[in-house]
C-alpha cells in the first residue's frame, strides 16, 4: 500500500504509506502484523500540501514527527517549512474545507538533532488541541552516509520519546521522497527494537523486504543499506561495552 486517503474531500490523495509492525525473527524470517501500524512514511510536504500534511497528522493520531532532511540544500528546496518561523508564533494551514492552526511551543537543540513541540488546533473544535513533537536530524549528507554515532544518538532519543508518548499514537517519518532516508531510519529502529527484545539473530534483508511491501522503492541505494548495517553493529558494540564496564565495576566492588 503506497497511499493514504483523507476522507470527505474531493482531492483526498496524499503520498504516504502505513508501515505495519514487523516482528522479530523466530524460527524463520521476520513477518508483518497487518493488525498494527507503527509508522506513517511520507514524502516531505510541499507549499501546497502543508495543510494536508497537518490534517494527516491529526486524523491519524501522530505523536512524533521524524524529519530527515533540511528545508533547503544550498539553493534546491528539500521541503516546505511546515511550522512557524519563530517559537510561540502561530500559522494557519488549509486542507480542503478544514483549517489547522499550528503553534510552535518549545525547542530542545542538541548537536545531533533538534526537537520542536507543536500544538495543532482544528477549526470548529474549540480548545481541543493535538500535541506533536518533531525530531529533526539534518546532519545527513547528500549522496552519503551520516555519522553513525550521531544517528544512533538520535535513534535512542526517538526510543525515549516513544516510550513516553501517548498510547496508540503513531510516528510519521519523512525525508524528501519518503523512500531512502525514511526507510533507512525505520529499518534501523526496527532492528534496534529487535536487539532490545534480546533477539539473537537480526534479519536485515527480511526487514527491508517487508518494508518494500509497505512502500515500494524503500531503501534504494547502497548508502542506505550501508547505514542499516552500521547502526545495529554500533548499538551491539556499545551495549557490550556498557555490560563489560558494569561487570568490571561489580568485580571491583566485590
Amino acid at each position: 500500500m503506497s497511499t493514504l486517503y483523507l476522507p470527505n474531500e474531493l482531492h483526498d490523495y496524499i503520498n504516504a504509506s502505513p508501515i505495519y509492525h514487523i516482528t522479530m525473527p523466530s524460527k524463520g524470517p521476520v513477518k508483518m502484523n497487518f493488525g498494527q501500524v507503527d509508522y506513517i512514511c511520507t514524502q516531505a510536504p510541499l507549499e501546497n500540501t502543508c495543510g494536508d500534511f497537518w490534517r494527516m497528522i491529526v486524523e491519524n493520531n501522530v505523536g512524533i514527527i521524524v524529519m530527515l532532511n533540511k528545508i533547503t540544500n544550498d539553493v534546491t528546496p528539500k521541503c516546505a517549512r511546515y511550522w512557524p518561523n519563530r517559537m510561540h508564533d502561530r500559522i494557519l494551514y488549509q486542507s480542503g474545507s478544514m483549517n489547522f492552526q499550528v503553534k510552535w511551543t518549545g525547542r530542545n537543540s542538541q548537536p545531533a538533532y533538534d526537537e520542536r513541540d507543536f500544538s495543532v488546533n482544528r477549526d470548529g473544535h474549540g480548545m481541543r488541541k493535538h500535541h506533536v513533537r518533531q525530531l529533526a536530524f539534518v546532519n545527513w549528507p547528500d549522496q552519503g552516509v551520516p555519522n553513525t554515532e550521531e544517528f544512533n544518538i538520535m535513534l535512542n532519543e526517538y526510543k525515549e520519546l516513544k516510550a513516553v508518548s501517548k498510547t496508540g499514537s503513531l510516528t510519521l517519518v519523512h525525508c524528501k521522497t519518503g523512500i531512502g532516508r525514511s526507510g533507512t531510519f525505520i529499518a534501523a529502529d526496527i532492528l534496534r527494537r529487535h536487539l532490545d527484545e534480546k533477539c539473537k539473530v537480526i534479519d536485515i534483508p527480511g526487514v527491508i523486504l517487508q518494508l518494500r511491501r509497505c512502500r515500494p522503492g524503500m531503501i534504494r541505494s547502497s548508502t542506505d543499506t550501508q547505514m542499516i548495517n552500521r547502526s545495529p553493529l554500533q548499538l551491539i558494540q556499545t551495549a557490550h561495552s556498557i555490560e563489560l564496564i558494569a561487570n568490571i565495576a561489580a568485580t571491583n566492588v566485590l
